[in-house]
Formats: structure tokens, C-alpha cells, sequence
């Protein structure tokens, strides 16, 4: 996996130092190496220096892992510390979304309704993400109808309401939402390629191929873009 899909939030504690179990340097390095995408050599760091005593460690260190694709290995990680008396809010968060890639959607949303019940109202954005993507439209609004409490959040929100739109082939709608979300998000890689996805089937092809032309400076080599570039490039053209 060569980059972290945005529409995924992943969970970044707040760093807890333990000198007696890890270096304070080595700590502060790894999360500015996550912080900076640098996810192998985050990783570098956690394998050497993390125990399983350090709860935010472990829970860093899936993070490492969830961006590389290795979600087996992180649930591994996460599951180390799931009898501690007191975990990171963004655990439960982290802990669904390696179930959901690993399809096992039941245990991803146990989880982040975990989450949400420990007060990461970010794990209702996943969950409204996990729902639309299993056709739960509904149940999926409810959620995202909610009000967004801070700016992190009413961008996911605007975003996966802009998403829900296109998946119930309300374009007008989905287009509007979208181009709210550009105008103050304007390096939003998700932003581009959903309205992309919108303009493509109202038949707006070259607003569709600006729009990838933008994600693809955000996030170049992407499999979704590239796939939305070869539908509109296997268009017939006009005489």
C-alpha cells in the first residue's frame, strides 16, 4: 500500500513517555515520521523500541502498519493491549478499520461503535463510511445528519454526505456538497475524486477530468483515479 487512502481516519494518540521502556527521542521521532507519511520508517522505530507495557506505542504502531497494508499484523498489535484498564479513544477506531479490511465488517462495526461510546466521534464518520459502503443508505444519513462538532469533523461529514449522494444517484446534490467541501477543503483528494465520479455520470467529462487532473497532483498514481481515467478515455470521441 503505498499511501494512506484519506477517506480512512486513522487514530494518532496523544504520545505517553516511558523512559524506562522506550527512548523519548526515538518516540518523538516515529510520530513525525507518521506525521510526515513516512510509515516504514515509523514503523523502524516501533519494531525496535516498542513494548507491549506502552499502550499509545502499540497503538502508534498499528497505525504504521494499517497504512502498509498489513492489517492482520496490526489487529495483532492492537489486540496485545485490549485487556488494559484504560486505552487511547482512537483504539477502537483503529482496531475496525483493520477489520474492515480484513472483511470482517460484523467486528468492524462493533468496534467502532466502541468507539463512539468511549467518545471519539470520529468513529461515527467510519461508520458512516462502512454503512454506505454495504448500501445501509439510511442508517448511514441518520449518522451523518448528526451535527459536526469541530472542522475535522464537518469535513468528513460534508464529504461522506457528498459520497451518499452519488452512491443514491443524486448528482445535483452530491455535485453542491462536494463543491462546498472544495471551496474550503481544496486539497481534498476524496473531494476531487468523488465529484469526478459525479460529473462522469451527468456526462460532464472534461469537468470530470479536471477534477482527476487535481487529485492526481494530491495523490499521483492512485488505482481508483486511474480507473476513472480509463472509462473517460474509452469514450467514443466526436466526428
Amino acid at each position: 500500500m503505498s499511501h494512506f487512502k484519506p477517506h480512512w481516519i486513522l487514530g494518532f494518540s496523544s504520545l505517553f513517555y516511558a523512559p524506562s521502556i522506550l527512548s523519548q527521542a526515538s518516540l518523538k521521532q516515529a510520530e513525525q515520521y507518521l506525521k510526515n507519511g513516512q510509515f516504514e520508517a515509523a514503523r523502524g522505530i516501533y519494531e525496535q523500541e516498542c513494548d507491549v507495557e506502552n499502550i499509545f506505542c502499540i497503538n502508534q504502531y498499528s497505525v504504521a502498519l494499517i497504512v502498509q497494508g498489513e492489517y492482520a499484523q496490526a489487529l495483532q498489535k492492537l489486540e496485545q493491549i485490549s485487556d488494559s484498564v484504560w486505552l487511547p479513544v482512537e483504539y477502537y477506531r483503529n482496531k475496525g478499520l483493520c477489520h474492515y479490511f480484513l472483511n470482517d465488517i460484523k467486528s468492524a462495526e462493533e468496534s467502532y461503535r466502541l468507539g463512539i461510546a468511549a467518545g471519539d466521534a470520529l468513529a461515527n464518520a467510519n461508520l458512516a463510511y462502512l454503512m454506505i459502503m454495504q448500501g445501509r443508505f439510511d442508517e448511514a444519513e441518520k449518522i451523518l445528519s448528526l451535527k459536526a462538532e469541530n472542522e475535522e469533523m464537518q469535513y468528513w461529514t460534508l464529504l461522506y454526505s457528498g459520497l451518499l449522494d452519488l452512491r443514491r444517484s443524486r448528482h445535483l446534490q452530491a455535485e453542491k456538497k462536494l463543491t462546498a467541501l472544495l471551496k474550503k477543503f481544496t486539497g481534498s483528494f476524496d473531494g476531487y475524486l468523488y465529484r469526478a465520479n459525479v460529473y462522469y455520470r451527468q456526462r460532464k467529462y472534461n469537468e470530470a477530468k479536471a477534477d482527476l487532473a487535481r487529485a492526481d497532483l494530491i495523490i499521483p498514481g492512485n488505482s481508483e483515479t486511474r480507473e476513472l481515467h480509463m472509462r473517460l478515455n474509452s469514450l467514443p470521441t466526436k466526428n
